[in-house]
Order: structure tokens, then sequence, then C-alpha cells
């Protein structure tokens, strides 16, 4: 693409016509004309199939983390007619569920979603330079902007009716040939778990031919946070903007309109329990029209057809993918078969094999002879689920004396009941046994909490030390 071509032709001087005014030739093999073209990208093929772009891994995480989005209230502002002013995104905190103690906020992304901007085929700035957005009342400038459109480069563009084309024709490539495009904030400083809200205003001036400005489609506020609570997870961000359609009418094939995430880096396949994928689209719409792979399977038909907060035309999918796993090079793909869709995010999440822990909190502690002091047996299920537990405790009785031991709230946490099996403290052996049990229910709880509070009171004598071990340990799942 953009090359110049030569076509050479050449015609013998030495032609009759036929008996039916056909042309009669001497030499059939000497036919060459000469013309000088530049050839153009068809934009709507995947970019993988132009210049290798694709939805490009841009982040990685690792540790105790857990990934949300949403979309909030999105809803998509027209610009047809005129040239919106400014647009108001909200989240509350049930949009995005994050716990709100022992979280640390490792990245927070927002994603800003438009299509139809006339203005680069009138010659003029993209639509996102006269975009500003605050958030949180905080003004906060682009991470990153992509774009994509129909064909490139542009040709001189003419005005019919309400319509910009770039060409002398006026349909295919040439006929609203705008752009499409994401831009990437980085928030990460100024997200608050308790609700955020985000106003993108437009100081586009209107166009010396036509009035509109770009449609916008809406926002994607995508967090990754970590909390002891969660699983050990890695997890890859990846983004971009890839326009995608497959039909005869514009020369390009399913495989063609096919653009690619692909997952750098190695992956300890023995290490994960969970493998999710995430993608994110614009423009989607119903029916057997688009399709989506890993690793070369296909994970489905009609893709994209939900919203992960208010309805719009930011769409996702989420895919167990755990048996496709690769250790390296994971590779999703989106693909048009007739779908005019936009790729824009893919997020993979792995989650280790979990193991569940128990212990004594606090680890350690300093008291004066005679003082009471209460420790937590505190679980942590690291993703997985747990229906009963059983524990025995082991300490010196002629330190400590248990006083009491009362059950805590893990086992309960969602608001379904619970069954005390046993709960025995043994003074002379300085003993303490507890076994509870959800009821009601199949399904156990994850998370981290406390299964029992114990009281203590320090009965020895000063500078006397003991140590709380936790044995003969039973987790159900």
């Amino acid at each position: 693409a953009y090359e110049n071509y030569t076509i050479s032709v050449t015609v013998d001087s030495d032609i009759t016509a036929g008996p039916n005014g056909e042309i009669l030739e001497s030499d059939e093999t000497n036919n060459t004309m000469v013309r000088n073209i530049t050839a153009y990208v068809n934009c709507l093929k995947g970019n993988s199939w132009q210049d290798g772009r694709n939805i490009t891994n841009l982040q990685y995480h690792e540790g105790t983390i857990n990934l949300t989005y949403s979309v909030g209230d999105s809803k998509r502002v027209s610009g047809w007619g005129s040239v919106w002013r400014s647009v108001t995104v909200n989240w509350t905190a049930s949009d995005l569920p994050i716990p709100p103690t022992e979280t640390d906020i490792k990245k927070a992304r927002l994603y800003v979603y438009y299509d139809w901007d006339p203005r680069p085929a009138l010659g003029l700035p993209n639509v996102t330079n006269y975009f500003n957005l605050s958030f949180n009342g905080h003004n906060i400038t682009p991470d990153a902007i992509y774009t994509d459109r129909k064909m490139d480069p542009f040709l001189e563009h003419r005005v019919v009716g309400n319509y910009v084309y770039t060409c002398a024709c006026d349909y295919g490539m040439c006929k609203y040939n705008y752009d499409y495009g994401m831009v990437a904030y980085d928030v990460t400083d100024v997200f608050k778990v308790s609700g955020n809200t985000a106003i993108l205003y437009n100081s586009q001036p209107p166009n010396p031919i036509k009035p509109r400005t770009a449609a916008f489609k809406g926002m994607l506020l995508v967090v990754v946070y970590s909390n002891p609570a969660e699983p050990e997870r890695i997890i890859y961000i990846n983004e971009g903007l890839d326009r995608l359609y497959a039909g005869a009418d514009y020369g390009v094939s399913p495989d063609e309109a096919t653009t690619y995430a692909v997952f750098g880096g190695e992956i300890p396949l023995n290490t994960i329990g969970k493998a999710t994928l995430i993608t994110i689209t614009m423009d989607a719409s119903t029916g057997d029209v688009n399709r989506l792979y890993f690793n070369g399977q296909l994970l489905g038909t009609d893709a994209w057809t939900a919203s992960p907060g208010a309805p719009c035309e930011i769409k996702h999918n989420v895919s167990e993918v755990l048996p496709l796993l690769q250790a390296t090079n994971n590779t999703a793909a989106y693909q048009s078969n007739g779908d005019w869709f936009e790729a824009t995010n893919a997020f993979l999440v792995l989650e280790k094999a979990g193991h569940k822990s128990i212990s004594v909190e606090p680890e350690e502690i300093i008291v004066q002879p005679q003082d009471q002091f209460d420790v937590n047996i505190t679980l942590n299920a690291h993703g997985c689920d747990v229906y009963a537990v059983q524990y025995t405790l082991k300490y010196d009785p002629s330190v400590l004396r248990a006083e009491s031991q009362v059950s805590g709230d893990f086992l309960s946490h969602d608001g379904n009941k619970t069954m005390v099996v046993v709960n025995k403290i043994d003074h002379a052996t300085g003993t303490i046994e507890y076994a509870e049990t959800r009821i009601g229910t199949d399904t156990g709880v994850t998370g981290r909490g406390t299964v029992a509070k114990i009281q203590f009171t320090a009965i020895g004598e000063p500078g006397a030390t003991t140590s709380i071990n936790i044995t003969e340990v039973v987790l159900v799942d």
C-alpha cells in the first residue's frame, strides 16, 4: 500500500479488423500499457493484514489481585445535527464491586469510545484534539488514542447533501469514510472505591462545511486492585482499535476481517486453576455475523450481545478458556462474518490454583499478668469455596487460660445459617476444639474472614511465654 505500481501495455501498429468488427493482431503476446497508480489500504481488513498492528498487550499484573469493569450509566450521544459540548458518566460502588478495606488500586484505566468523526475526511484535526476529560474533578490527559476507518489515505473530499465523500464516487469505500476511535486515560491516582464521575468536554468548533461532530458511544472504566482476600492471579490488559467488516461488496473475506489480541509472556500452566478471557467491542450486532476464537478454537458466534453496565453499544464477552490455555502465545481473535464492528479491548485473567490457609491473629502479642485479650482464627480461602471448618488449638495452660470461644462471621457472611458442631475448652491440657458448618445450602463461601474469636487471660508469671498452635485443621469444600 501507498506505493506506486507500473502496468505496461504495448499495442501493435499493424492492426486490422475482422469480418465481425473484432481486432486482429499479428502478435498477441506484446500487449502492454503503462499507468502509474497508488494502492490504498482497505482498512476493513484486520490490522494484522495491513501494517501488523493488533489489540496490543499493554500491561501485566500479578499478585492477590482482581479485575473489575463497567460502562456505568453510559449512553450514546449523537453528533449528527450539532456539536455536543459535554457528556457525563457515573459509576456507583456497586458498578465496580471492590472491597472497601485492605485494598490497593493497582491500575484504573478509562476508555472513551466514539465514531463517525468527519473531520479527518475534511482535512481537519481529529475530534480528540478538542476532548477534555475531568475525572472526579481532576483534568486528565490522554494516555493513548486509537483510530481506524474504511480506507487510508483520504482522497480529495467533496460534500453531497448530508454526506462527506473522500473521492469522486458516492458508494463503497468513499461513502462514510469517517474515523472511529478510542481514547485511553490513566485515572489510577484519582479513582475512588465509593464512586466515580467522568465528564468529557468537546470544544470542537463547527465544521466549515457541516456542523456535526463525532458520536459519543460510551465509556468503560477498568480497575485492577489488590486485596489479601483475593486469590493469586495473573492479569493481562490489551487495548487498541480495529474496525472490521467482511463482505463481497468490499472484497474482504472473514479470514481477512480478523484481528488478534496476543497475550505475551510465559504462563506457568501447572499453577493455573482458572482462566477467563474478557473481550470488548463497539457496535457488534446480534446473529451469526461475528465470531470469537481463542488459540484457534471457536468460542462462539454472536459473541458480543450484552453491555457491562447500562445498555449501550460497548459490548463484552466473558469466556472460560482454561482447557485451551497455552504456555506462550495465547491469542484471542475477533472476526467479522458480515458484521460492521470494532475490536477494542481484551483481558486475560489467570487465577492460580487455590490453597486455603488458616491462622491465629495477631501472630504476636505482649500483655501483662491478668490482662485479658482476644485472638482471631482467620481463614483465607484464596478463591476456593469453604463449607465447613474444624481445628484444634494448643497452648501452655500455666501461661494462659481460655475464657471463651465465639463464632465469627466467615461461614455466614453471605447471610446463610451455620451450626457450631464442636466448641470445647480443656483448661487442664490447654486444648481448644472447634467445628462449624453451613446448613440449608449446598454451596460454600470464599474470601477472608474470622472463623472464631477466643478470649484469653494471662495467668503466668512476668516474662512467661507460650505459643498458640493451630493443628488438626479440616476445611471442607
